[in-house]
């Protein structure tokens, strides 16, 4: 399995995560889901991302999915300001 990717491929992947990340907000928000299952799915979405989207892998801290949120916002503004 490849492991390193490269820009486009990294913009790509951020991108798509991204929408999943605030697909996934909005059904968590609409069935009203337990907030363990939302920080479960959102450790899980940043460990994913972080080791396959980001330049530097680092290791994912415990949160909620509003933070990787956040940091995939982050992320894609400044790969469209670069």
């Amino acid at each position: 399995m490849k492991t390193t990717t490269n820009a486009s491929e990294r913009r790509a992947l951020a991108g798509a995560f991204r929408e999943v990340a605030w697909s996934l907000m909005g059904l968590f928000e609409m069935y009203d889901v337990e907030p363990e299952l939302v920080d479960a799915a959102g450790e899980t979405l940043a460990r994913v991302y972080h080791a396959h989207v980001c330049p530097k892998p680092s290791r994912p801290r415990a949160g909620d999915m509003q933070r990787l949120l956040r940091k995939l916002n982050q992320d894609h503004a400044a790969t469209d300001a670069a």
